[in-house]
């Protein structure tokens, strides 16, 4: 199994978030940001969160909507 692929996806898009260091002490903050995109229809096939910056890994034809969800957010945080 070693070196074997599994599966290839293709026509993923990778939406990067890139948060204020302060996120380190918000707990939730990724589970916030996964559920309002579960929530409206949004698949995530992989999440990356490291330090600042938190990826999503969607379909490309979400990315418009994802996009337009996760700003929304950031904009209510603020």
């Amino acid at each position: 199994m070693v070196g074997e692929t599994v599966s290839i996806l293709r026509d993923q898009t990778a939406l990067t978030i890139i948060s204020p260091g302060r996120i380190i002490e918000t707990p939730g903050v990724v589970a916030f940001m996964t559920s309002a995109l579960s929530s409206n229809g949004i698949n995530i096939t992989q999440v990356i969160s490291c330090y600042k910056d938190t990826i999503f890994v969607i379909d490309r034809k979400d990315t418009p909507k994802a996009y337009q969800i996760l700003e929304e957010l950031i904009r209510r945080m603020q």
